[in-house]
């Protein structure tokens, strides 16, 4: 499976044996009740799905600096 829609389909084979249905973790925060008021009241809602393959948050250049105490000059 190279697609993570077609992974999703209710007839596709299981990647790992542990997670039958492809999916790894559901996370769901915030105040959903809150949210769907919100959207309710709303006078325009568009709603349209995503799919993010996999994902891996690098940086793309190393962050670092580098320091030289010269003890004489005090600096």
């Amino acid at each position: 499976i190279t697609d993570t829609a077609a992974a999703n389909a209710p007839d596709a084979p299981a990647v790992y044996d542990e997670c039958p249905d492809n999916v790894s973790f559901v996370q769901s925060i915030g105040d959903r009740e809150g949210a769907e008021a919100g959207f309710e009241r709303a006078a325009h809602v568009i709603r349209h799905r995503f799919i993010i393959n996999r994902v891996a948050a690098n940086t793309l250049e190393p962050r670092a600096c580098i320091g030289d105490y010269d003890a004489a000059e005090d600096h």
